[in-house]
């Protein structure tokens, strides 16, 4: 059943409930390919706003599975359907924001982290082997805002951080394996691709 962002937007603004969570092709509405253009365009000017409904379709999706989340914690719905907002629409709001709700939730046990990193980082190989390189790089900085890794942390393991150091601070990368650290390094010296100027 298609659901209207119209009614996605005003369930959120005013918290009218229940928050069901929509497959995000069932959201309609809006039109993705003048979303994803916008997004591309914004990539290389961090002075565009987004000022209209259309240009914003993409931000109101997820703030609306933000409020599902918080009504269940379902935190492998947000980000599964966070993932195809990243790959379908390019939105870095989604990288930036909803690893810091996830972390609330998320069980801090190494089995379910390496979990987590597995999928993220198949889905980065995924977007690289296709050369989606914008779509990587937001997919590794969702991976790095979630896992408490890289510039804004400080933490950088091939410039030989201490792992205790990371455990002492009970950053989630400290939970993952010896091989998913590898490719936690190997994903820090990604550099493909224009970099972008994210903005949301």
């Amino acid at each position: 059943m298609k659901v209207n962002i119209e009614i996605i937007q005003l369930k959120t603004d005013y918290e009218i409930e229940p928050f069901d969570w929509v497959q995000p092709e069932n959201i309609d509405g809006y039109h993705p390919a003048m979303v994803r253009s916008y997004n591309i365009d914004s990539f290389g000017d961090g002075n565009i706003t987004k000022c209209n409904k259309e240009e914003q379709a993409d931000q109101i999706i997820a703030d609306y599975y933000l409020e599902c989340f918080y009504h269940d914690g379902d935190y492998h719905l947000l980000i599964e359907y966070g993932l195809w907002l990243i790959k379908s629409l390019y939105c870095s709001y989604v990288a930036y924001i909803y690893p810091c709700s996830i972390k609330e939730k998320l069980p801090k046990n190494e089995t379910k982290i390496n979990q987590l990193f597995d999928i993220l980082y198949n889905e980065f190989e995924g977007a690289c082997q296709i050369k989606e390189y914008h779509c990587a790089k937001l997919i590794r900085v969702f991976m790095f805002e979630l896992l408490q890794y890289g510039a804004e942390w400080g933490m950088f393991l091939h410039k030989n951080n201490n792992i205790n150091e990371a455990k002492e601070f009970d950053y989630l990368y400290a939970y993952l394996s010896e091989g998913n650290l590898a490719k936690l390094v190997d994903i820090e010296k990604f550099n493909k691709g224009n970099i972008p100027n994210y903005k949301y």
